[in-house]
């Protein structure tokens, strides 16, 4: 705990700065527990742990408790749903619907789901967080038309890319990057609505088309009266635990 705190040989020793300091995954949260963590969930913050909760649903039947998973305060959520998944396969309690929060939700985690363990993932999925988007006037990646087969997107004025490259992101995971040209996109009239560049073209930055349609479908699902109808058995049982998930 010294040595988290300070550095420096006697006798200038000095606090560690911000940026000195350890990560808060490996760093000691509480003198009474080396293992408890600083965690934080939306406006919720503690030292300890996260316990996830897998619990039935079914409104006529009695709610069971199937799978309880413990994990240090700063685990993301949802890189515990594969292991929440193959608990419940292995007990053979796998759901045929999964309910879960915004955290344990994105393309990647549906598809694997329904491969790995034939289990269908419904909860809220993550907005696009783009300016086009959070502004609801401009054109967010979800406008433009892809063609997978071709390699190429089709912007809402018609356009067509010139560039197509598949990589990972800085976390591992993949992704497509399509870029338009600058001199298609510098004379356009929409250019307010699609790009603040003053130079460049237009560049999108899509999940692979399996992970990117799921996502598209499931962002205008949510919407729906039916959705919410199937989410809302999740909510009757939310806030009995830290963070849970819930199964039908």
């Amino acid at each position: 705990m010294w040595a988290e705190q300070f550095v420096g040989p006697k006798p200038n020793v000095r606090w560690r700065t911000a940026e000195e300091t350890p990560a808060r995954s490996t760093m000691i949260a509480s003198p009474y527990d080396p293992d408890a963590r600083y965690g934080m969930k939306r406006n919720v913050e503690w030292i300890g742990y996260k316990v996830h909760v897998t619990e039935t649903c079914e409104p006529d039947l009695p709610l069971v408790v199937t799978e309880v998973t413990t994990t240090p305060g700063t685990t993301p959520d949802g890189s515990v749903l594969e292991q929440i998944q193959a608990d419940l396969a292995a007990h053979e309690l796998t759901p045929e619907t999964h309910l879960v929060d915004m955290g344990y939700m994105d393309g990647e985690a549906m598809m694997r789901s329904v491969q790995r363990h034939a289990i269908a993932l419904l909860g809220p999925v993550p907005p696009d967080t783009s300016w086009q988007a959070r502004q609801h006037r401009g054109y967010a990646a979800g406008a433009f038309q892809i063609n997978w087969a071709a390699r190429q997107a089709i912007c809402p004025q018609g356009q067509i890319s010139t560039g197509w490259k598949a990589g990972p992101d800085r976390h591992a995971h993949a992704q497509v990057k399509i870029s338009f040209p600058e001199k298609v996109c510098q004379p356009c009239a929409a250019r307010p609505l699609c790009t603040r560049a003053t130079t460049a073209g237009r560049e999108i930055t899509v999940r692979p088309q399996v992970e990117h349609e799921a996502l598209q479908a499931a962002r205008r699902q949510q919407h729906t009266a039916e959705w919410k109808t199937a989410y809302d058995q999740r909510a009757r049982y939310e806030g009995h635990y830290p963070v849970r998930t819930t199964t039908l």
